[in-house]
Order: structure tokens, then sequence, then C-alpha cells
């Protein structure tokens, strides 16, 4: 069970995991918990200013940015604003030369994170997000649609797994994902604020499985690329 002080972990955990309070802040934004989440904002900022960014369960720090950008951009609080413009700063500088995103080489799972985490940015607040973030998910669309999904080995446990049911799902969310905002960059306008607010997108410690398209903030009724 977790356990609330200034920040969330889980029960007898000895220290706090970033991506589990990026999530909580997501849950408590959605139940209008205003004082607890002005709490878990102000430890997140904190974590971001002294660079506890990383995740305890998973190898890279575009998990971590890309769900920070993904979750605080729905957010309408002053600090989750602030960190928002953090994470897709962080995001953009750290894209590979190969349009992709990885610690150690670019890998579909780490790619669609930040895709994930740009896109909603760049639809939740386009006047601020679109013309910076245009380029970079053009490029991360084509390396999305030129490399197929592959299974790498990031979550950290007694050793490194790859969640295989995950990274495929991941791979054409954030290839839709990124469709939707390049066309409604060309048309006009990206719309309004989207339902951005999901549950965690991969299994650790901090959240479940997630297999659903819903949670990535992809429109309904679309296809991703490649399949029926």
């Amino acid at each position: 069970m977790p356990h609330f002080t200034t920040a969330w972990t889980v029960m007898f955990e000895h220290d706090t995991s970033t991506t589990t309070n990026i999530h909580v802040a997501a849950v408590l934004a959605l139940d209008s918990r205003h004082d607890r989440l002005t709490e878990v904002l102000r430890w997140l900022t904190r974590a971001v200013s002294e660079g506890r960014t990383p995740c305890k369960w998973h190898l890279s720090p575009t998990y971590p940015h890309g769900e920070l950008a993904r979750i605080t951009a729905a957010i309408d609080h002053p600090l989750a604003a602030a960190l928002c413009t953090e994470a897709v700063e962080t995001l953009l500088a750290t894209q590979n030369p190969d349009g992709g995103w990885g610690l150690h080489g670019s890998t579909s799972e780490e790619t669609a994170y930040a895709v994930h985490g740009l896109a909603t940015a760049a639809r939740s607040h386009a006047h601020a997000y679109a013309p910076k973030t245009t380029d970079a998910l053009g490029a991360a669309h084509t390396h999305l649609t030129t490399h197929p999904p592959r299974q790498t080995p990031l979550w950290l446990g007694k050793t490194l797994y790859s969640l295989r049911p995950l990274v495929p799902v991941l791979h054409r969310t954030a290839t839709t994902h990124a469709e939707q905002m390049l066309s409604s960059v060309a048309s006009g306008p990206p719309g309004g604020r989207g339902p951005a607010l999901g549950a965690c997108g991969g299994r650790g410690m901090d959240g479940g499985l997630v297999l659903r398209a819903a949670a990535f903030d992809v429109e309904p009724g679309t296809s991703p690329s490649g399949t029926g």
C-alpha cells in the first residue's frame, strides 16, 4: 500500500520514487485534491531542481521526463506548468540524431515515452510547445516508422528486463500520437486540452501494466500505422 507524507512511495520502501509521485499527481488532480497535489508538485519541483529525476524502477531518464511532460501538461497549476516546461526542454535536448531517444542508442520504448510527453504538451498548450516540438515529433515519427519495435531490457528488478507486451503498444500509440500532432500543425493550431491524465505506462512498483491507447492520449477511433 502507498503512504503519504510530502511524497508518495510504496509501503516499507526506504526512498521515494519520482515516477510514483508523477502518477500520484495525476490522480490527485483528477480527484481535485488540491492541497495534496500542491505538496506533491512541490516535492517534484525540488526533485527536478536537485537532479533527482531518475526512476528507481527504470534505467532510462527519458521515462520520468516523458511522463512528467505528459502528466503535468494536463494539470492546471503553476508548479505543473513549470515542471512541464522543464520536462519538454530536457526531452528536446536529449533527442538522438536518428530522431529517437535512448540512453545507449535509440529504443522503441524510450522514444515512445518522449513522443507521448511532447505531443501531449503540444496539444494541451499549443502556443507554448507546438512550434518547438514539431521538428522533434517529425523526426521521431520517421524513426518509429522506419524502425520496428525491439525489446530492450530497461526495467529494474533483480535484473534488467523488458515488458514484452508493452513495447509494441507504446510503439503503435506513439506513432499515432505523433501523426495526430503533425496533422494538427499542418492544418492549423491544435485543439484544446486533451485527457492526458492516464495511468502509468509500464509495470513496476509504481503502477500496473497499461495496454490502452487512451492512457497515452491518442484520439479514439484512430488506427496506429501498420495495424489493422
